[in-house]
């Protein structure tokens, strides 16, 4: 079972992948940043460049998966479409046709990770920006980008996982901002469930492209 974490930085997805991995044994698929080195990447480069790179890497990410366990995945394909139509709606990019072209290809090729089933990890924005504020201190800082704590920018984000967990099912949104062990029980209970989805490449390709207008 392939399960997808997605959801705006500093929601908790790494730390709470690495606590589930560690009380339940399952394969872990790290996020894109994992592939990349800050060298490979230029501000300068067209948002269009930068989302295919991040594309391309999930030919190395779909590698890693093992069917025959459960498998928790850093960040989909879903959180890239999230940052296309965010910056589309901020009128920052509109890169819509190239992306979903980008996916469909990919798609096809068989090179990239299909969740079975989605978890939405969602906090308040004070919380999220007080994390970040922790977080960039210190000595794990993951060189996060000030804009992408921007309100409008996260609640953008927010908006598009909610849709396709709306859209998409089986899915759960969790609001890490609570307590601790009451979000790792949510999430076990999530995927003791066992439920996937159905046709799932299909339906959830499909439900991605539409929220982004294509």
């Amino acid at each position: 079972m392939i399960i997808a974490f997605d959801g705006n930085v500093y929601t908790g997805k790494t730390t709470l992948i690495k606590e589930l991995n560690e009380k339940m044994n399952c394969c872990v698929v790290p996020e894109y940043c994992e592939f990349i080195t800050s060298d490979q990447l230029s501000d300068s480069e067209s948002a269009v460049s930068r989302q295919r790179k991040y594309l391309l890497i999930e030919e190395k990410r779909s590698c890693l998966v093992n069917k025959d366990k459960t498998m928790l995945v850093d960040r989909s394909f879903i959180s890239l479409a999230a940052h296309v139509w965010t910056l589309y709606k901020l009128g920052i990019a509109d890169i819509r046709a190239d992306f979903a072209h980008d996916l469909a290809k990919q798609a096809e090729k068989g090179t990239i990770i299909i969740p079975d089933a989605l978890i939405h990890l969602c906090a308040p924005h004070s919380e999220l920006k007080k994390r970040f504020e922790i977080g960039e201190k210190g000595p794990a800082a993951k060189n996060t980008h000030p804009s992408l704590m921007n309100c409008a920018y996260l609640q953008r984000i927010e908006e598009f996982n909610t849709h396709i967990t709306t859209c998409f099912k089986p899915s759960i949104t969790i609001n890490t901002g609570g307590n601790k062990a009451d979000v790792i029980k949510a999430v076990e209970q999530f995927i003791a469930s066992g439920e996937k989805s159905c046709d799932k490449q299909y339906e959830l390709i499909k439900s991605v492209c539409a929220t982004l207008g294509f």
